[in-house]
């Protein structure tokens, strides 16, 4: 294989990488749920985000801020963002007995109660088989997931 084929792989293979966030859409199948969400999991390199599902709102929620540490062109990027300098106070940390890993609680944006970040989608549970997650309305084995794309 010539070289520089093999450096172009590697550059693609490391730009795949690079990506910080997913965008995901999620949809009840249920009949009498009809719970229908877009999300992102992940920060990108200039902002971080904690998202999760909100048990007193009902829906899907997300705390966003500026990545700390940017310098040059990324810290220009980030500077002419509206979001805040700093991340929210975590309100807690709890152990996921499910995944036996613990994760960080934040405040709901809407109602102020904690709500449980979720850092990779695949620790929700349900049928990966079926690509099926429980949902977080109705608790029934009927969300569909569908991945929309990658973001930075």
């Amino acid at each position: 294989m010539k070289k520089s084929t093999l450096i172009v792989i590697a550059v693609l293979g490391t730009a795949a990488l690079a990506f910080a966030g997913s965008m995901w859409h999620l949809k009840c199948e249920a009949p009498k749920c009809k719970f229908d969400a877009d999300i992102g999991i992940g920060g990108g390199f200039i902002f971080g985000k904690a998202t999760g599902y909100c048990t007193t709102c009902r829906e899907f929620v997300s705390l966003s801020w500026k990545t700390q540490g940017l310098t040059g062109e990324w810290k220009k990027h980030a500077d002419k963002s509206d979001l805040p300098d700093t991340p929210p106070k975590k309100v807690g940390t709890v152990w996921n007995p499910a995944t036996g890993l613990t994760a960080d609680l934040y405040p709901c944006p809407q109602c102020q109660k904690p709500f449980m970040k979720i850092d990779d989608l695949s620790l929700m549970r349900g049928s990966q088989e079926f690509g099926k997650l429980f949902c977080p309305r109705c608790t029934n084995l009927t969300l569909r997931v569908q991945k929309r794309g990658n973001y930075d």
